[in-house]
């Protein structure tokens, strides 16, 4: 069966096509790069994901919901027409939105990505690519928070299965916690290899916790949420409000942690800050789910200077002793959510 995962994040929308193949038992380590990408699914073994094909796009955010439906619909087209596949032959499709997403509608209810909210997706997808009425009721179509689709793809084939390998502990008896550190923060629980969505879907919006009391004020309408220091938006504004006039052009994220990593002074000091609000954060997170691992995704996962020395950092804002939780960077690269995505659409289609 072909089942086509579609991630639409914060700064890019990313299509994966993907086909289900006989497993032989064994496992496959799941690489970085380009296609193809084989993964073995661990709760049917006799069962592989293969992705053949992948492309990618700006996300419009601002562009409109009808402009974003119109893109959408011409990238999933391009990748199947590419592939000589027609959309009937779809068994599934799986779609990751950057926000929470009512899990009984589909929709997404609210996110920063405002286009979005309200409405329905999945049936403007459909109509987009011409599938009929009947071939919509044979190719599953769903909705999830992009955050959730990444937890569920490092818990499976990612980091989740790092874990399990060394501690000799099922994923089917493990949970772990996906945290994005990137446009915004968003977060994912995964509980025996299924995702935790709550009643209204709002489980894992971790990025609006409260890292501090009247703290900064975000777009949610409250103050001090984790997002707004934690995400690489709120890293880079911490450092530009420090530098003042010092310097002419102000700094990425990778800028500063390079700034950082040469000695910069006042570079360090902010990094330095930044451990302490993201072991904090993990620290609560921690008190609250008591996790077998954090797997953490986003551009600002990917340096190596918030994990020096993170583990015994969360220990400290943690109430049981040697309780904090193995922190794993992502696994699977910046595609662990159009993965994730497939994975869920294949899950729906096996649960039927």
């Amino acid at each position: 069966m072909y089942i086509l995962g579609l991630d639409i994040g914060g700064t890019k929308t990313e299509a994966a096509l993907s086909k289900t193949c006989p497993g032989d038992g064994k496992k496959t380590t799941a690489r970085r790069g380009t296609p193809p990408l084989t993964l073995t699914l661990p709760d049917v073994a006799s069962t592989k994901l293969s992705i053949f094909a992948r492309k990618r796009i700006p996300t419009t955010r601002r562009a409109g919901f009808a402009t974003i439906v119109t893109q959408l619909t011409e990238l999933c087209s391009e990748l199947l027409a590419h592939e000589k596949i027609g959309a009937k032959d779809l068994s599934a499709i799986g779609i990751g939105l950057p926000g929470s997403v009512d899990p009984v509608s589909g929709k997404m209810l609210f996110g920063n990505t405002i286009a979005l909210a309200g409405k329905d997706l999945a049936r403007e997808l459909a109509s987009g690519l011409k599938l009929a009425r009947s071939a919509r009721t044979a190719c599953k179509i769903v909705c999830e928070n992009d955050a959730n689709c990444f937890a569920l793809a490092e818990a499976l084939c990612g980091a989740g299965a790092e874990f399990a390998e060394k501690s000799k502990k099922p994923i089917a008896e493990t949970m772990g916690v996906g945290v994005i550190l990137g446009t915004g923060v968003g977060g994912g629980i995964v509980i025996g290899g299924r995702i935790l969505r709550g009643r209204q879907g709002g489980a894992g919006e971790i990025g609006h916790t409260e890292l501090y009391t009247n703290g900064h004020a975000c777009y949610c309408g409250r103050n001090g949420c984790a997002e707004g220091y934690l995400s690489g938006a709120g890293f880079e504004a911490h450092f530009a409000s420090r530098i003042y006039s010092q310097i002419e052009k102000r700094p990425d994220a990778k800028g500063i942690f390079d700034l950082c990593r040469d000695g910069d002074p006042i570079a360090s000091a902010v990094v330095q800050q930044y451990r302490r609000e993201l072991a904090k954060f993990l620290g609560h997170l921690t008190n609250i789910l008591d996790p077998d691992y954090f797997v953490l995704g986003g551009g600002m996962s990917n340096a190596p200077q918030i994990y020096e020395g993170l583990r015994a950092r969360i220990q400290r804002h943690c109430f049981l002793p040697d309780t904090a939780p193995a922190v794993y960077r992502h696994a699977l690269g910046d595609s662990s959510g159009v993965i994730g995505a497939a994975l869920l659409a294949f899950q729906k289609v096996a649960a039927n």
